[in-house]
This record gives structure tokens, sequence and C-alpha cells, in this order.
């Protein structure tokens, strides 16, 4: 008796009805369940938040120029660059449509941005240097023509302007702005098939050069042709941009190569948007 009185008091506060045992065990397997669910749905929640957060930090605007300038070096910083934009479709369409622009440029605009170059304002050369990298100046003019203007025949405009058409950067040690050449002179020779070739020279006298190297003639070698392969890399970085918009196979990616299709037909970055878009035409 005096067990069960204890019992009683432990479990039977007074003025409370003892529940049947099937239904306590009822009411025990409910809490549990509704127990198990908020922490199903909190376990969630705090998992979609760390992922935001993640997510956010991965997506920050400010990474975008580091992962654009990735895009224009070399291995493997550039396939690095590849996959982390290829994870974020949206924002790196959108990002590609504020920096891809149609190869072309008119005789105009290109003596505008010439000029320029020869400007003692560092910020603004460098600015048309950039200029001039992209839309290089064969788009509008041939190579003769280009080295024979009067406003390129003496430093700093002519060594900055070989540097572009050399593809080199200006941070380059074997380029010719760092060179200082004292003449930097354009030389024409014919192949036994009477192609033209040139080569630019360096040196301190018309007659005494110390370096010579390739001068490509023709925009549709450019960047392709096994001489100066490599040497245009910002329509490497072009190239790179429409591989994966292609990837992406969206409206948006489409427009965006759809507008770079629209340059200059020889230059190679135009090829390959309008093979692009040929290639998903006939997928659909």
């Amino acid at each position: 008796m005096l067990g069960r009185g204890l019992y009683s008091l432990a479990v039977e506060p007074i003025g409370l009805q003892v529940l049947p045992k099937t239904t306590r065990s009822s009411m025990m397997r409910r809490t549990f369940a509704y127990l198990l669910l908020t922490l199903v749905v909190v376990l969630t929640l705090t998992a979609n938040l760390v992922q935001a957060q993640s997510t956010s930090a991965m997506l920050a605007p400010h990474h975008l120029p580091q992962l654009w300038a990735d895009l224009l070096g070399g291995e493997p910083s550039s396939t690095r660059a590849v996959l982390k934009l290829s994870k974020y479709p949206d924002l790196t369409t959108d990002f590609f449509a504020s920096k891809l622009s149609p190869l072309k440029i008119t005789k105009q605009e290109l003596l505008g941005a010439i000029t320029e170059l020869g400007s003692d304002d560092d910020k603004r050369w460098r600015v048309a240097y950039q200029h001039l990298s992209y839309f290089d100046p064969r788009l509008a003019m041939g190579l003769e023509e280009l080295l024979s203007l009067d406003i390129v025949q003496t430093y700093p405009a002519r060594h900055r302007l070989v540097d572009v058409l050399s593809g080199l950067s200006i941070d380059d040690p074997r380029s010719a702005i760092r060179q200082r050449y004292k003449v930097i002179k354009l030389d024409k020779g014919v192949t036994p098939d009477g192609d033209d070739v040139f080569n630019f020279r360096g040196g301190d006298t018309e007659i005494d050069y110390r370096v010579s190297w390739w001068a490509e003639p023709r925009l549709e070698r450019l960047n392709v042709w096994p001489m100066n392969e490599g040497a245009k890399k910002e329509w490497t970085r072009i190239v790179r941009a429409l591989a994966l918009l292609e990837s992406f196979d969206s409206p948006r990616a489409r427009d965006v190569i759809e507008s770079v299709a629209k340059g200059h037909l020889d230059a190679q970055p135009t090829k390959f948007a309008r093979a692009i878009l040929s290639l998903q035409s006939k997928k659909q």
C-alpha cells in the first residue's frame, strides 16, 4: 500500500486523472513525431541558410573581374575559372554580356585609339592599349598602312602599337615598349609560294637590328596559324567565354553569341560564334 501511495504521488498529481496506458502511448508517439518533424525542419532551414551564405560569398560581384582576368591567362588558372563560372550560368551570362562585343572597328575609331596610344597620360594610353588588344587594328587597316601612319613614327606610340600587333603584354620584358628600341622597322618578304611575310625588327639603327619577330599581316590567321597561335590572348578569352555560353544553351546565352557573331567575318572569335549558332540551329 505504501508503494502504491508513493507511485500515486509521483504520476497522479492531485486533481489530475491518470490516462489509460494505450492513450499515453499514443500521445507519446505523436509527441515524438512532432519533435522529429520540428528537428527535420530546423536542420533543413539551417542547411539552406548555410548554402545560401556560401553561394552568396562565391557569387559576390567583386569575384567576377578576377575570374574574367583568369580566363585571359594560361593553365591551370583559365580552366579553374571556366569550371567555377560554369556553375552559375545566369550570373556568368549577364557578366559576359557586359564584356563581349562584336569584333569590328571603323578607321576613324581606330585612328582615335592609336592617337590615345601615344598619350603621355598613363591611364589614357593603357585604356587605348586594352581597347586595341580587343579590337585589333587589323580589323580596319592592313599591317603596312598601320606602320606608315604619321602618328606612330616615334616612341612611344610606335612601340605600343607594335606590342599590340605582336600580342605582347606591356609588362612583358620582351615587349618593344620595355626594350625601347631606337628603331622599329617592318620588313617585308615573299615566300616561294608568293605569299607576303612580315617581320618586326628592333635595334639602335636602321641597319643594326638586335632582334626580329613575326608580324602577322592576315586577319584570318590571327590566333589560329601556328606561327602566331595564342598571340591574341583577348581573342582566346572570347573563345573560352563563347564555349561556356554554348554549354549553357539558354536564350540569353544565345543572344550574347549572336552579338559576337556580328563581328568581322575573318576574325577567329566571329567564326567560332557563327559555328556555334550553326550547330545549335541543326539541333533544333
